[in-house]
């Protein structure tokens, strides 16, 4: 007890995960920025979750996630 692991995820999990919470079909003109920044980010598939939801709107919850991104690398977050 006490140790804490972190899974991380395949990169296409992102489009899933937008998929599933957002009903993003066929790809989404941020999806290029979000793949690079989520290349030089690690995440678990729950970090990303908790953060696509908080928007029920897709363009507005995709538009604030490469910031979420953004500090996340910086170890902002």
């Amino acid at each position: 007890m006490g140790k804490r692991t972190q899974v991380y995820w395949p990169r296409q999990a992102g489009y899933v995960l937008a998929s599933n919470y957002l009903g993003v079909r066929g790809g989404h003109w941020l999806f290029g920025d979000i793949k690079e920044l989520l290349e030089a980010t690690n995440l678990t598939s729950a970090q990303v979750a908790e953060e696509l939801v908080e928007n029920e709107d897709a363009d507005i919850a995709l538009e604030g996630f490469p910031s979420f991104l953004k500090q996340k690398k910086a170890g902002r977050w």
